[in-house]
């Protein structure tokens, strides 16, 4: 037998003799592949986005000036910095690298409208770059993965009979806490106000203390520029950081004993962000089950804004009488009255 060459052969030649058929049909072990942790977490991304009703957009990377300039950083002559260059260009206007995603979606929202689309929702995972070495490979330009949204039109869901409401700043918000809950991630907004975001509505993303990305609405003059005519809701995020993995999540005991719910209201400065008011306020308290903002009004004569914000106080181990949820509410008055914020209507 010149055929059995290695022990293979003859393990072979034995289960050939004593029948295939008799052995059980089993997978053999050994190292497997599939998916990485963060691999995972960016699969978890796509579907969470496609639940919210959007559609995965994929552009090529070539752009040109005026796409670099409505959303990137330029210098004092007001052309683009750190810009990747292609060598051979198959066209002139697309000479150069994108370093932003979202010029790539506004355009794909504009060609959907003109072709009678009045709802459009996209997203899009791929890779922008900068002239600088790569962390992974120094001999190739630095090519963050990033995550870009951009809505237009009519979005969401609707009641029977109600038209849907038109995609806005607060579209973008919502996407990005869908995210952030899927994901297990705490997530603050900032105010902020980067090139091509409306200045007044749009939030800088924050997790664990660092910026990851900017959420918001599309500025009318860069709407103008890619002929939308309607509000844009708009997203671009780190997306490396935002699927790091994250410590795993800990479960604690619900509790089986009453919530008490109260509302304060505190007048503060126009430019006091309510989720610092919120943040101040319920860091005083262990007891703090879930606080909300439910009315925000400005008045037109004092130019104070009026920040209402329901309370919920439970303990895991008892029912809370009437002193303690007195004195955690005198706790939550203080804490604003340090950060700015009076009480409305006296004094607790």
């Amino acid at each position: 037998r010149r055929d059995l060459t290695r022990p293979a052969d003859l393990i072979e030649e034995l289960a050939r003799l004593a029948d295939f058929d008799t052995f059980a049909a089993t997978l053999p072990t050994g190292p497997a592949g599939g998916l990485t942790a963060e691999q995972a977490r960016v699969r978890r991304v796509h579907d969470v986005l496609r639940g919210q009703g959007l559609y995965q957009a994929m552009n090529l990377p070539f752009v040109g000036t005026d796409d670099l300039v409505a959303f990137g950083t330029v210098d004092a002559a007001g052309e683009p910095e750190g810009v990747v260059t292609v060598r051979n260009p198959l066209r002139d206007d697309l000479s150069m690298l994108r370093q932003s995603l979202l010029p790539g979606l506004l355009k794909n929202l504009r060609d959907n409208r003109n072709r009678g689309s009045e709802q459009v929702g996209l997203f899009e995972t791929a890779r922008v770059f900068f002239a600088e070495p790569w962390q992974e490979d120094s001999r190739v330009p630095d090519q963050p993965l990033r995550l870009g949204v951009a809505v237009t039109g009519p979005f969401g869901v609707s009641r029977l009979g109600d038209q849907p409401k038109h995609a806005d700043a607060g579209t973008a918000f919502a996407v990005v806490a869908a995210l952030a809950t899927a994901l297990g991630v705490d997530l603050v907004r900032r105010p902020t106000s980067p090139a091509g975001f409306h200045p007044t509505r749009s939030a800088e993303l924050i997790v664990d203390g660092e910026p990851i990305g900017v959420a918001g609405e599309l500025h009318p003059a860069i709407a103008d520029q890619y002929e939308l005519s309607d509000r844009v809701a708009i997203v671009e995020l780190d997306l490396d950081r935002l699927v790091m993995l994250q410590p795993s999540a800990q479960m604690s005991p619900v509790s089986t004993y009453p919530h008490v719910d109260f509302d304060l209201s505190f007048e503060v400065a126009p430019e006091m962000a309510a989720a610092d008011l919120i943040a101040g306020t319920t860091g005083v308290s262990p007891l703090v089950e879930r606080a909300r903002v439910f009315d925000d009004y400005r008045n037109p004569d004092t130019g104070l804004r009026a920040v209402a914000i329901r309370y919920r106080l439970r303990a895991q181990d008892r029912t809370l009488s009437g002193d303690e949820v007195a004195a955690e509410r005198g706790k939550m008055i203080e804490k604003a009255a340090e950060l700015g914020g009076a009480l409305r209507g006296g004094s607790s």
